[in-house]
């Protein structure tokens, strides 16, 4: 995904998983504002869901305290 500047946004929970985090929520609170928000995302049966994404910022940082 893309902001649209074009910066990268990573799905969070699929960043923890790959980095063996295991408390996701823990791990987010320790975000800046910026570097993580909340999004609706439409599943393929047209259902409205929220997902946590990070910023390339916040990947980093993520990645540095795994």
């Amino acid at each position: 995904m893309l902001k649209k500047d074009g910066e990268p946004l990573f799905v969070a929970k699929d960043v923890c998983s790959v980095l063996g985090i295991h408390n996701n929520r823990d791990a987010l609170a320790t975000l800046a504002g910026d570097e993580r928000d909340d999004v609706g995302i439409t599943d393929a049966i047209g259902r409205k869901q929220e997902t946590t994404i990070v910023s390339e910022p916040g990947l980093y940082r993520l990645v540095f305290k795994s």
